[in-house]
């Protein structure tokens, strides 16, 4: 084993407010990546496919809490 669990910590509050990419699909938890860094995720709206572009709205213990990002 390789990879170790930790909690997000304050960087996490950085984050909130920024623009993601699913990378794998969200059921409602699953990956995403924000400025290149991998993190587990959790959608609120439910489902969302990978590729989909997500917004982060907050963080939790271990993952970051997103939703589907509304089209301009």
């Amino acid at each position: 084993v390789t990879g170790v669990s930790a909690a997000i910590g304050k960087e996490a509050l950085a984050l909130v407010g920024k623009s993601a990419e699913a990378i794998t699909l969200l059921s409602p938890s699953g990956y995403i990546q924000v400025d290149g860094h991998r993190y587990e995720a959790f959608c609120q709206s439910g489902q969302a496919p990978a590729g989909s572009l997500l917004e982060i709205i907050g963080a939790d213990n271990f993952r970051l809490i997103v939703t589907l990002q509304q089209p301009n």
